[in-house]
């Protein structure tokens, strides 16, 4: 696996988490 591809997939898992953040944060309560 190159260096820049697992780069890639870091940024795609950070982005997919801050996506689940702001689902929890814009649940109300």
């Amino acid at each position: 696996m190159s260096g820049s591809n697992k780069k890639s997939v870091q940024t795609l898992a950070f982005s997919k988490m801050k996506t689940e953040a702001q689902k929890i944060i814009t649940i109300p309560k």
